[in-house]
């Protein structure tokens, strides 16, 4: 299990605080499910 760590593809402010959107290059859906899961967990708390 690898930890990614990259800066989002877009940033968009909104009044509850700011969305980071990241653009994810999966081959198959369980490769998607990880790479989201590597990201929710250092993002989370900001987005919230």
């Amino acid at each position: 299990m690898k930890k990614i760590s990259r800066e989002p593809d877009k940033v968009i402010e909104t009044e509850k605080g700011l969305i980071y959107i990241f653009i994810i290059k999966a081959k198959n859906k369980y490769e998607f499910m990880q790479e989201l899961n590597n990201l929710r967990f250092k993002y989370v708390y900001r987005v919230i």
